[in-house]
Formats: structure tokens, C-alpha cells, sequence
């Protein structure tokens, strides 16, 4: 196998599975937009979604998911740093499922 055909090597996951974050510590009072917005300035999204509180409709329930086009987006997001949105730090991390079980996917970076 040359070096070429090595950095060519795909993931055997799913590439949602690699590029689909959970964002927590969500201020309640941010809208869908504001969310959107926030996430959609690193890349193109394939989908954004907060999560609303079922009791409350007008209130999100304070996470939400993230799935960005790429892993390099994915990646770009996770290397920012500190992510604060309504004054709020954001918790960002990847969210895989929980039948992965491959140990350097579940670094927190």
C-alpha cells in the first residue's frame, strides 16, 4: 500500500457517525434560529436541531444535535475552543452511538 492509498483509507463508521455532535448546556431561551445561525458560520450543516422541551414548546430543553457536511467542519468546531452562545459555554463533544466502541472517537478534545 503506497502513502497515497494510506491517507485515502476511509473510516469503516458511518460518516454521520463521525461528524454528528451533541451541544450541551444550551441556554433555554435560545431560539432555533439563533442556533442554527451560530452552528451554520463553520460549514455547511446537513442538520441542526434543538431539542424542545415537551411541556413547553417555546422553550428548548437546554441540548441539541449538530451534523455538519464534513468531518473537517466536525473537526473545525471541536478544535475552537470555548464555544458560548446567550451567555452560556457551550458543551460541545461528538455524539456517537453507543455501539462504537473505538476509544479514540470518545476523546473529548
Amino acid at each position: 500500500m503506497t502513502n497515497n492509498e494510506q491517507s485515502q483509507t476511509s473510516y469503516s463508521y458511518p460518516n454521520d457517525a463521525l461528524c454528528k455532535l451533541f451541544v450541551g448546556n444550551v441556554n433555554k431561551s435560545t431560539t432555533d434560529e439563533t442556533f442554527k445561525t451560530y452552528f451554520e458560520k463553520f460549514g455547511l450543516m446537513k442538520d441542526i436541531i434543538l431539542m424542545k422541551d415537551p411541556n413547553n414548546q417555546s422553550q428548548n430543553r437546554g441540548f441539541g444535535f449538530v451534523t455538519p457536511e464534513l468531518v473537517e467542519v466536525t473537526d473545525k468546531i471541536l478544535m475552537e475552543g470555548t464555544h458560548q452562545l446567550d451567555g452560556r459555554d457551550l458543551d460541545i463533544k461528538r455524539a456517537l452511538p453507543k455501539d462504537i466502541e473505538d476509544p479514540l472517537l470518545h476523546v473529548k478534545t
